[in-house]
């Protein structure tokens, strides 16, 4: 009977004991739960505070970028008035040259005619000096003595030549004085027109200079701060990276804690990202970047040339960590294929991806659309692979 107690009392304190344990398991795992939650909200808040950072990073690299391209175009019309208003100096030194020439030579004429007023001058002066010595004789007294009608007639026609060339000599005395003196103000005021037209195009050319210079600074101040934006939105992405880890983590754990198994991939053994072969624009490794022409810039993935709209499909299965907008990679789906791996598929169109953050998709499944969104010269898929986080070559994988 003693024995049969004995059982029974056995039996409750283990029931109890069970049951407690029970209890304390089960609140642990909603403690776990509610931790887990918790820093997933956190996280996924960080996520997208990082990428309004990242999108306002984008857009002000885009600005400074536009603002390079405007001040390299208002350079080039800087410079080739530059080139013009030097063809124009050369133009009125030329004018200037031959203004000067000219002057020189109208020197020249203004002496030989100077000689000749000088000349006439003489003559009317050795008359007038005759005049005087021999005593003041009118034009009347001279016809009166004439001799006869036929000398009278004679000496007339002598004293008409006599003022007729008088007065020739005066009016071409005051025709060559005009004459030159004309000339001379003439090639005067062009002379002093190209003069200040060389002085206006020096100092045109000078403030172009300055322009030039000015304009010079500010590119290379420019494209120093767009380096440093993009130096910020590749340490924005890997920001973002890193997040998507830690959420995949988080996410791992509570799948864990709440018992609930996802059905991840192979993690590496992968297929083409597309129904057919496209062609590989863009390998994985050092090159020349085709956007900032960075020589030696690392390309963490492959481009595959595809039609814009081609159907993007999933490498393998997995869960999407990822399915927004990411800075240079623009929209832009990872997915989480257990073991460390990762995919990541770039540069999908807008409106072109077709999956959602958390979503289970399977090998082979159609996830987004090809597009040129991002930092992307045409039409591509940008294709990477990852493991614990760090880039490797996707062609390994496939």
């Amino acid at each position: 009977m003693a024995k049969k107690r004995f059982f029974i009392a056995l039996f409750f304190t283990l029931f109890i004991v069970t049951g407690s344990i029970s209890y304390a398991v089960v609140g642990n795992a909603d403690t776990e739960l509610e931790r887990i939650n918790n820093e997933l909200r956190k996280l996924e808040q960080q996520i997208e505070r990082e990428k309004m950072e990242t999108q306002e990073s984008e857009q002000e690299l885009k600005a400074v970028n536009q603002e390079i391209k405007t001040t390299e175009q208002e350079l080039k019309q800087v410079m080739n008035k530059m080139e013009k208003t030097g063809k124009e100096i050369e133009k009125f030194e030329r004018e200037k040259e031959n203004l000067t020439l000219q002057l020189e030579q109208l020197s020249v004429k203004l002496e030989a005619t100077q000689f000749r007023i000088n000349q006439r001058r003489e003559f009317i002066d050795a008359r007038i000096r005759s005049m005087y010595t021999e005593g003041q004789v009118s034009y009347l007294n001279v016809l009166l003595s004439s001799n006869s009608i036929s000398d009278f007639l004679g000496r007339m026609d002598n004293l008409v030549m006599l003022v007729k060339q008088d007065q020739r000599i005066v009016e071409q005395n005051k025709s060559d004085q005009d004459q030159v003196g004309q000339q001379k103000a003439e090639i005067d005021s062009k002379l002093a027109q190209a003069i200040t037209l060389i002085r206006n195009t020096e100092q045109l050319k000078s403030d172009l200079k300055k322009q030039e210079n000015e304009k010079s600074i500010m590119i290379s101040s420019l494209s120093e701060r767009s380096e440093a934006i993009a130096d910020i939105s590749e340490e924005q992405e890997e920001t973002l990276i890193r997040l998507a880890s830690q959420q995949a983590k988080l996410l791992k754990q509570r799948e864990e804690a709440s018992q609930s198994k996802k059905a991840f991939g192979t993690g590496g053994n992968f297929v083409w990202p597309f129904d057919r072969k496209y062609p590989i624009t863009s390998n994985y490794g050092y090159r020349t970047h085709p956007i900032t022409g960075e020589k030696e810039s690392f390309h963490k993935g492959i481009d595959i040339g595809a039609p814009g709209g081609t159907s993007i499909l999933a490498a393998g299965s997995g869960s999407v960590i990822i399915a927004q907008w990411m800075s240079g990679y623009g929209n832009t789906v990872i997915i989480d294929h257990g073991k460390g791996i990762w995919t990541l598929y770039a540069h999908i169109r807008m409106n072109g991806i077709k999956v959602e953050k958390g979503e289970q998709v399977k090998q082979g499944q159609k996830i987004a659309e090809v597009g040129s969104t991002g930092n992307s010269t045409g039409n591509h898929l940008h294709f990477e692979v990852r493991e614990n986080e760090e880039a490797q070559d996707p062609v390994s994988y496939l």
